[in-house]
């Protein structure tokens, strides 16, 4: 479609225009008269003495085009040798057919969106018990649903364009019914007119406003539309029959000199613009109203746009093959056997959606025209003649359509590796252990010195010092162990969220990277919460995702109970780098922000989209996904969604969500949908991405509980301004994982990088490096530690990695070769080879 509009519409012109054929040797030299005025050259091509269409426009092709000859009051002689020019007899019914059938097809699909609302209306009814139909539950039939207006609007704009065109064709279509003696047809335009210039200023000054229906002249304002736009596409089409007799052809100002030259692209430019000026009016319309606003525009403007090129297409592939099957029998059954075969595919395929049925039949129909189809109806040399025009800008463009194509076959590709391996790890249950820890302690004089030291990942070393006086008390050094002089404190710093520190979130987001099973997990909990804490904190495991079913296939969370406190903290573990499973939940969870980027580099007003649009696009991709029966609705966060329900409303605990990286992202949304409090620490963001989420919950019926403390609030809130109020997330800066996937939502802290030299290499993101850096400047209140010293020794361990795996290569191959009985005979003869293969080399290359 956009080529279409790019080269001036081809296509049309070739269904258009006439078809020309030779049909002899050449005229001797004769004088003609010179067309010196538009009337001259209206008068003998087109007077009314003609009656038989194909004769009529065979005389108009003889007439040379403006400008091919040089024009004067005289007479000039017609160029010797040139072969007479005359219509195809066949283009005269396709031309009919091109110019009418646009309008029908429109008629049909307003008809069917009344005809659907009308039917969902009525209420039904089986053994005394009031249903609702499967289909009357979608957003079609609802006359105030945004898809059903934009679908509205969407034929309106497309009806508009055909009537742009067919006055373009017949300039003079007033006289011509005249002449005829349509009194009815053009007394329905004074009825017609009227009524909507009062509808238009309505709809434009006074809107209705989002969802809500207005009632003008006891009748509700979409049923008057629909029946005005009806009328009037009723009233062209009957019109267009009137006028495409001969009688009234030649009267009507129907000339083919429309299609050469200049005349043509003014005719594609009146096309362009009745499509931009309807478009632009809906839009300033609901921006500048006060009952909807930038948003509701935005909104309806992108579902205009996303339908318009469907509805094109929809009226092309019709008018191509009305035009291409010449016999009502042969297109009867081209139809049915397209419909056979599209349900018995669709039904293979498991893919009953009458929308895919629908796109299956069209290219099934496509395919059958060179079989039953004839496509001499119309020439098609216009076509080929723009595109030798225009071929390298079609190269261009063909060039970017490959690039996408590619790029979404190494997305698919990847996610298929990605899937593939992490269910064979499920399969072998492998799953090493990443993380480990280890304490010492030794006296000195009147002290004792504790140590903790964290390996996480092979890469990763965190150390945690603490000096205990003879009593086993903390040895206090300045305000919290923090060096007030040395670091400034951030704003958050001073706060507690529901009692505790940003270091003991830190603390316990740490902790949800040890598996329960894990032979140090005990020891775990006692050296990152040591019993000298003042005010003390001794958190208890009282539960683990392994207790649910999803067992180590979902997301790992570890809940504990802060008897101090009163309250249940859940730990939601981040990605973890033995777990392959966890790297395709990342991808999963934040593919469409990151595809928004990507357009908002084309298309910058993406930038600019409120939150609704953003939900609306994302969740209405997540939809046309679920119609191919590729619907993506099972998420990892679902059994911690039901779990901390249960919590809440059975336990009646009062429950803190808390997690570092993909946990903190996935506490976030869980947190927004049950409105209980939420700190993340370097999380991705999730103002975007909870939009397919929220839709999904809506879709299935599951509507979250709100905590009982806040049942007031809870109607007033959605996810979103939950996430707002209930939710805070610590950002390291030169973190790229925070910063590329999603905008970050509800208050922010936004942190320094100790190593930002190796930002690429994730050090930011690493959650040792910021509980470090928040004990520097935060402190710990409770006193547990002196001093924390984070490693990040990425470079090393790939270098000792490589060494090793090396070594054990060689030792491998070794072994090998003096094992095997086979290579042991043959090793006599290695040398010879070897020395026979170099002198071949050495010559030869």
């Amino acid at each position: 479609i956009g080529w279409e509009g790019f080269a001036d519409f081809p296509s049309i012109k070739a269904l258009l225009a006439p078809r020309v054929k030779k049909t002899g040797a050449a005229e001797s030299p004769e004088v003609r008269a010179a067309v010196v005025s538009p009337t001259m050259a209206h008068a003998e091509p087109f007077s009314p003495r003609s009656r038989d269409f194909n004769s009529l426009m065979s005389r108009s092709a003889s007439v040379p085009a403006l400008g091919e000859y040089k024009l004067g009051p005289g007479f000039i002689p017609r160029p010797p040798e040139r072969p007479r020019r005359t219509f195809h007899p066949r283009t005269v019914r396709a031309q009919k057919i091109v110019l009418v059938a646009p309008g029908v097809l429109l008629v049909v699909l307003q008809v069917g969106i009344v005809l659907a609302t009308a039917y969902c209306s009525v209420p039904l009814s089986r053994d005394g018990i009031s249903y609702t139909a499967a289909f009357c539950r979608g957003p079609v039939p609802d006359p105030t649903n945004r898809l059903n207006r934009g679908l509205r609007f969407t034929f309106f704009v497309g009806f508009l364009q055909w009537v742009t065109a067919w006055l373009r064709l017949f300039p003079t279509w007033h006289a011509a019914l005249y002449n005829d003696g349509q009194w009815s047809t053009l007394c329905m335009l004074l009825i017609l007119g009227p009524i909507s210039g009062v509808r238009f200023l309505v709809w434009a000054f006074l809107p209705a406003g989002s969802g809500i229906t207005q009632t003008l002249w006891f009748l509700r304002h979409h049923d008057i539309d629909n029946g005005l736009v009806i009328l009037w596409m009723v009233w062209f089409i009957c019109a267009s029959f009137v006028i495409l007799r001969p009688s009234c052809l030649d009267l009507s100002g129907w000339s083919p000199h429309i299609f050469a030259g200049d005349d043509w692209k003014g005719f594609a430019m009146h096309l362009k613009y009745s499509f931009i000026v309807p478009i632009m009016l809906h839009f300033a319309r609901g921006s500048l109203s006060p009952g909807m606003g930038f948003t509701h525009a935005q909104n309806d403007l992108i579902v205009i746009t996303l339908a318009y090129p469907m509805m094109v297409m929809g009226v092309w592939v019709f008018s191509f093959a009305v035009v291409a099957f010449p016999r009502k029998k042969t297109a009867f059954l081209a139809a049915l056997l397209s419909s056979g075969a599209a349900a018995a595919i669709c039904v293979f395929a498991e893919m009953n959606s009458l929308l895919i049925v629908l796109v299956v039949w069209g290219q099934l129909v496509k395919k059958q025209l060179p079989w039953f189809g004839s496509t001499k109806r119309f020439d098609i040399d216009a076509t080929k003649k723009m595109e030798h025009v225009y071929h390298t800008y079609r190269k261009h463009v063909r060039r970017v359509v490959w690039l996408g194509w590619g790029i979404i076959a190494s997305f698919g590709l990847g996610m298929f590796v990605l899937t593939a391996m992490a269910v064979a790890q499920e399969q072998i249950d492998w799953y090493p252990d990443s993380i480990f820890v280890e304490s010492k302690s030794h006296n000195a004089s009147n002290s004792r010195h504790h140590s903790t030291q964290v390996e996480h990942a092979m890469v990763n070393i965190l150390d945690l010092e603490a000096e205990l006086d003879a009593n086993g008390v903390p040895v206090s050094k300045g305000e919290g162990y923090r060096s007030v002089r040395m670091f400034p404190e951030y704003a958050v710093c001073s706060q507690q969220f529901q009692g505790l520190s940003m270091m003991d979130y830190a603390l316990l987001s740490l902790t949800a990277y040890w598996e329960p099973t894990a032979p140090d997990f005990q020891h775990m909990q006692e050296a990152l919460f040591p019993p000298w804490s003042v005010p003390p904190m001794s958190p208890r495991v009282v539960n683990t995702s392994r207790s649910t079913p999803e067992g180590r296939r979902g997301l790992y969370w570890v809940e504990m109970e802060v008897p101090e406190y009163n309250m249940t903290v859940i730990a939601v573990r981040g990605t973890d780098p033995a777990k392959i499973v966890d790297f395709v939940e990342d991808i999963r969870m934040w593919t469409e922000p990151v595809v928004l980027q990507l357009v908002s580099i084309v298309f910058p007003t993406v930038r600019i989209w409120p939150q609704g649009t953003v939900e609306m696009v994302i969740s209405g991709a997540h939809q046309l996904l679920e119609y191919f029966n590729y619907a993506d609705d099972k998420w990892s966060y679902v059994a911690l969604l039901k779990h901390a329900e249960m919590v809440m409303h059975e336990r009646r605990k009062r429950v803190v969500l808390t997690g570092h990286s993909l946990g903190g992202g996935m506490a976030l949304i869980v947190g927004a949908f049950l409105n209980i409090p939420t700190v993340a620490i370097t999380p991705p963001g999730v103002y975007q991405s909870i939009a397919k989420h929220r839709s999904l919950q809506k879709r299935q019926g599951r509507v979250p509980k709100m905590p009982v403390d806040s049942e007031i609030a809870a109607p007033h809130l959605d996810s979103t301004a939950s996430i707002h109020h209930q939710s805070l997330s610590l950002v390291v800066e030169n973190d790229w994982i925070s910063a590329i996937f999603d905008k970050h939502t509800g208050m922010v802290q936004t942190m320094t990088c100790d190593r930002s030299d190796m930002a690429l290499q994730l050090s930011c993101h690493m959650l040792e490096s910021t509980l470090c850096h928040i004990h520097r400047h935060c402190g710990d209140h409770r006193h547990r530690w002196n001093s924390c010293d984070h490693e990040y020794r990425l470079h090393a361990t790939i270098l000792e990695v490589g060494k090793m795996a090396t070594k054990e290569g060689i030792a491998f191959v070794r072994s090998a070769w003096a094992t095997s009985a086979v290579i042991g005979s043959l090793r006599a003869y290695t040398y010879p080879i070897f020395f026979l293969l170099l002198f071949a080399f050495v010559r030869y290359m």
